[in-house]
């Protein structure tokens, strides 16, 4: 059996976490140029695509630290709905 290959996206929230992740993530080509996606609810996002999930895992351990906002989508196939990720608190 195949494995699933997960993509991830960001939104972010404000401007401030816009700024935060376009100058950190997309001179290195680890996020992509913003697009609009729906989830699985049929609710459009304005999301950037990250290159893997450590660039994920980079952003939540840095969110409290940096007053980050932003929401983490998932999808499990090339053309999936997005799926809101929780992290666990």
């Amino acid at each position: 059996m195949a494995k699933k290959r997960i993509t991830w996206f960001i939104e972010p929230l404000n401007a401030h976490a816009n700024e935060i992740i376009v100058k950190n993530f997309y001179p290195l080509d680890e996020v992509s140029d913003i697009m609009r996606l729906s989830d699985n609810k049929g609710v459009f996002h304005m999301v950037c695509q990250a290159a893997k999930y450590a660039v994920i895992t980079r952003l939540n351990r840095d969110r409290h630290k940096f007053n980050l906002r932003y929401n983490v989508y998932y999808r499990e196939s090339k053309y999936g709905k997005l799926k809101l990720w929780k992290f666990d608190k």
